[in-house]
């Protein structure tokens, strides 16, 4: 009577994949295992009492058959069964492997070499499968043949054919993406486990076949994807998200001007930065957009460094800004409105311990240089005209002078002390192409400038008349401006074509040129001194009469819009920039 029943497992399963490119071909190997295991009477009903036929001489043999085809019930085609291995890969007794390929069917004979050895425990790996085959489920056959001791003759197993795993799609959108930015993760699965613990993305968690989630980056990261399939075995797909390389928007320093010890402010914003570092340091942690207070002390170039990625390479990017020492002081803003009546009286004078300036038909006063006040009953009176007038301070006396009238310009004079106006005769030619004046001692001028290039030069005498006493001409000038400077008479002439300023003085009813400073074109400049000395200011700095070399040569603020508003007042050079920004500047340092 037979003792065992014979049993036959394929692992890991009974799947196959249907090839597809790029998929390795050992995903379709597979084992036999073959065992016994002892019959029971129960086991032997079932087999209706039966039991192995055997033939006399006949070696035990095993024979598994696989449908061949192009069908959803074939394993595979006959071509491609001629690929497939078939091997013995336990310790045990060993056993030789045949393979026949007929034209519907493959065969495998599987025997034992010598007696079999019960119980049996044998192992077969099964490679090379390759499967173009449509999805469905073939049968496999076991045949038993001449095991005397093995009650059953055969079994049948199903082998299932299915697609393997495809990501079809897992990209990021935008990609890369500005640090803290947010990106469109889609992807696209097929033929994965149902279930929901099939699918998992590192980060998200379990996940849909088909979905798109928002997501923030805030560094380079890989999303990771394992798709389970058919087989129990796991598909992986990467999806990396980059950042967009570390930009600087903006690094500014407010102000680019310093004086002594004030302190600047640096701001700056960044773009897909991870964090920002200066050189110099600046006080604290900085974040990635901000401000700092800094104390220069010298001049200094400050250099901004954002760092960050570049894809998901380490990446940073620079910027510097530079900050001036300079002898010149922001005194604050002025509240001074422009005067859109002329060109000339951009002057500011020092009287007592404060500025006077004339502007839209009125004087005004400071203390500090940037609060301005109207001086009571200053306006200026009728009938005197304030248009392309220019203006001087003599002892006590504030002067209008050279305002447009019917013959000849008009002149008056305010009293600081006794705050009243008085008209004095005039006979002086105005002039719309520049004029000016200055008053010293008992000394005072007024010089007009004509399109002939003629100077005209007037003074005030002891009955307050102005009447012409000489004129020269100045060949090239297009702008003037005179001071008195220790009883002698000086003009500083502008002219375009030699690019300079002509510095002069008076000799015997002419002109002689006693020095000249480089200048640009048309740019403005102002003419002016103290008991002291003679200065040219213009945009490049000020200018000394030793020589008349560039004193400094750094001028507060990077553009003037309009000529400045200048003056001396306490040993020190104002101006006035824009009607709004002071600074001042010590003449005796």
């Amino acid at each position: 009577m037979s003792q065992y029943i014979l049993n036959f497992e394929i692992t890991p399963n009974n799947v196959l994949f249907i090839t597809s490119a790029g998929m390795p071909v050992q995903m379709n190997d597979f084992k036999l295992i073959v065992t016994s295991s002892p019959a029971t009477e129960r086991m032997l009903a079932a087999l209706n009492g039966g039991g192995m036929i055997c033939c006399e001489n006949a070696r035990p043999a095993l024979e598994i058959e696989f449908p061949l085809g192009e069908g959803t019930e074939d394993i595979c085609t006959a071509e491609e069964a001629g690929g497939i291995r078939v091997s013995h890969t336990d310790a045990g007794q060993k056993w030789t492997c045949v393979k026949t390929i007929g034209d519907s069917k493959l065969v495998v004979t599987l025997s034992p070499e010598g007696p079999p050895e019960y119980p049996i425990n044998a192992e077969f790996a099964f490679g090379g499968i390759t499967t173009g085959n449509p999805q469905g489920s073939a049968t496999v056959s076991f045949y038993i043949t001449n095991f005397r001791e093995i009650a059953n003759t055969s079994a049948f197993r199903l082998m299932h054919k299915r697609y393997p795993v495809l990501i079809k799609e897992f990209k990021a959108d935008p990609n890369p993406i500005v640090l803290g930015g947010k990106t469109n993760l889609s992807w696209e699965v097929e033929n994965a486990q149902q279930g929901i613990d099939a699918i998992h993305i590192i980060g998200l968690g379990r996940v849909l076949p088909k979905e798109t989630r928002e997501v923030q980056i805030d560094h380079p990261v890989t999303f990771t994807m394992a798709a389970k399939d058919c087989k129990d075995g796991t598909v992986f797909g990467d999806c990396a998200v980059g950042l967009v390389k570390p930009s600087i928007i903006s690094f500014e320093a407010e102000p680019k001007y310093f004086y002594g010890d004030d302190k600047i402010t640096l701001t700056w914003g960044t773009a897909s930065a991870s964090s920002v570092s200066f050189s110099p340091s600046v006080p604290g942690t900085p974040d990635i957009n901000g401000s700092a207070e800094v104390s220069p002390g010298e001049s200094t170039a400050y250099t901004i460094t954002a760092s960050g990625f570049d894809g998901v390479n380490l990446a940073s990017a620079q910027d510097l800004v530079k900050v001036w020492k300079t002898p010149w002081k922001s005194e604050g803003n002025a509240d001074l409105a422009s005067d859109t009546s002329t060109a000339f009286t951009r002057r500011l004078y020092g009287y007592g311990n404060k500025l006077i300036h004339y502007t839209n038909g009125k004087l005004y006063e400071s203390a500090d240089g940037v609060n301005f006040a109207a001086i009571e009953k200053s306006e200026l009176p009728n009938g005197v005209s304030g248009k392309n007038a220019t203006t001087m301070l003599w002892g006590d006396d504030f002067y209008v002078l050279g305002g447009e009238a019917a013959d000849f310009s008009s002149a008056a004079r305010f009293n600081l002390k006794e705050l009243k106006w008085e008209t004095e005769t005039s006979y002086l030619k105005s002039s719309s192409l520049g004029q000016s004046a200055w008053g010293y001692l008992t000394d005072a001028y007024h010089a007009a400038l004509f399109s002939n290039g003629r100077v005209s030069v007037a003074s005030r005498d002891s009955m307050g008349v102005w009447s012409a006493e000489y004129s020269s001409r100045l060949n090239g000038a297009d702008a003037i401006e005179i001071a008195v400077f220790r009883r002698n008479l000086y003009l500083a002439a502008r002219i375009p074509g030699r690019n300079v300023i002509s510095i002069s003085y008076m000799y015997q009813d002419d002109w002689v040129e006693c020095g000249n400073i480089r200048h640009n074109g048309s740019e403005w400049f102002s003419f002016i001194c103290n008991v002291n000395a003679m200065y040219v200011i213009n945009g490049q700095g000020i200018w000394g009469d030793n020589g008349w070399k560039m004193i400094n040569p750094l001028f507060p603020g990077d553009t003037v819009s309009e000529p400045p508003l200048t003056g001396i007042f306490n040993n020190r050079l104002y101006i006035i920039k824009d009607g709004k920004a002071v600074w001042s500047y010590d003449l005796l340092r």
